[in-house]
């Protein structure tokens, strides 16, 4: 054989960078690798799950926190993956990630996802400490920030006449 210094180096092109996918493309490729999860899931193989969803959830919450626009079913389909292994691993890392990706949202996670949320943290499966502390943070201080009840392509709702800051009536 040649000495190594003598090897020919290949020529051949890095390959092209992929095209984006479409939000379609990524809520269908979500929901398919779902439905792969699911199965895994339910015969107890939750590590195989995560393995499935891991890489494709991680694209969606870097694509929010990069400000890209990612459809409202692709960001729920995420949602209701990240709380299914949760409970399956009883891991907190995603009840985290959900809480990052509303926090990337700028909104507060929808009742039936804070119902979620609370039952993993009974079950001792919650977020990581810092994650909550700073969700709950800018629920105290950015609640004016937050988009209640807004996808992320719509501008955010109207207050109530006379209330500006999302607070109650209750006292």
């Amino acid at each position: 054989p040649p000495p190594i210094g003598a090897m020919a180096m290949p020529t051949a092109q890095p390959p092209a960078p992929k095209p984006e996918m479409a939000p379609t493309e990524k809520l269908d490729a979500l929901q398919s690798l779902g439905r792969l999860a699911d199965r895994m899931l339910a015969a107890g193989r939750a590590d195989a799950a995560e393995r499935v969803l891991q890489q494709h959830l991680h694209n969606v919450l870097a694509a929010v926190q990069k400000g890209e626009h990612v459809g409202e079913d692709v960001l729920q389909t995420a949602t209701h993956y990240a709380l299914r292994l949760a409970d399956a691993k009883h891991d907190g890392v995603w009840a985290g990630y959900v809480l990052e990706l509303h926090i990337a949202l700028k909104r507060p996670v929808g009742q039936q996802v804070a119902k979620a949320l609370a039952s993993l943290i009974r079950d001792g499966a919650g977020a990581p400490r810092e994650v909550l502390d700073r969700y709950t943070k800018i629920l105290r201080t950015g609640v004016n920030q937050m988009r209640f009840g807004a996808r992320p392509d719509e501008g955010p709702p109207t207050m109530p006449p006379g209330r500006s800051d999302g607070e109650s009536d209750e006292r």
